[in-house]
């Protein structure tokens, strides 16, 4: 990708720090013009073949965050802005896209024993609630769900104990639950009470989910506790490369 541009998508690389045990490809990072050169092969001797492939790829981002970043640098630089275009009345999202082990669950959630180190999603809910007292709104209505996209199944994340005391939106509208569309446009799965979870898609393109629950919540504290119950349910596993993928 080339040229930055200021547009509704943005896209900022993080860079991991390196393992000892892992060889450094060579990549060059340049925070300051958010860049990044990726070499294709490596030094050799002088040779009569010519060869005219590119010595490097350069990648181009609109930020650039160094592996020395903290969560919360990684947050005001990414995802605040996004907060306060919420408050104004604009839709936001953020997606965590990489290989595995490349650290996306570290960034969007953080490990749970270190407050100091949680991710983008508990920033963000604690930024809502502040930002809404900031600013002496006190008639929002802030909902959360939490939906699971597993093998082309979806689960809902979000178990209370009372379940099916919980309200749920049965059709479209402007109160719609917005979610990802499954792949091939006709995704199905289940909630704790038993209920089909079923995509649809409204004429004007809004996306919902039919039965997926929803929790009303008033404050940060609760917000968060749904978080962790959230996280809690999703399906995980170990293999070579990260013990919780």
């Amino acid at each position: 990708m080339s040229g930055r541009s200021k547009s509704s998508v943005q896209v900022f690389a993080r860079v991991k720090p390196l393992d000892a045990g892992l060889a450094h490809c060579g990549m060059q990072e340049d925070p300051k013009h958010a860049t990044v050169r990726v070499p294709t092969r490596t030094a050799s001797k002088a040779s009569s073949v010519v060869n005219s492939q590119a010595d490097a790829w350069d990648y181009e981002f609109d930020g650039l965050i160094p592996d020395s970043a903290s969560q919360e640098e990684v947050f005001q630089q990414t995802t605040m802005p996004l907060v306060d275009s919420l408050i104004e009345g604009y839709n936001g999202a953020v997606l965590a896209y990489g290989q595995t082990g490349a650290g996306k669950t570290h960034t969007m959630f953080g490990p749970r024993s270190q407050y100091n180190q949680r991710g983008l999603a508990a920033r963000t809910l604690s930024a809502v609630f502040r930002q809404l007292s900031r600013q002496g709104i006190s008639d929002a209505t802030v909902r959360m769900s939490a939906l699971e996209i597993y093998n082309e199944t979806m689960i809902d994340m979000l178990q209370p104990p009372d379940i099916s005391a919980q309200p749920r939106w049965e059709g479209g509208g402007v109160e719609s639950l917005h979610a990802t569309k499954g792949w091939n446009g006709s995704a199905v799965g289940q909630t704790g009470a038993g209920e089909e979870l079923v995509v649809h898609e409204e004429k004007d393109g809004t996306t919902w989910v039919k039965n997926l629950s929803h929790v009303i919540i008033t404050n940060e504290e609760e917000a968060l506790n749904y978080l962790f119950e959230a996280e809690t349910n999703r399906s995980i596993a170990s293999h070579s490369m990260n013990n919780r993928s």
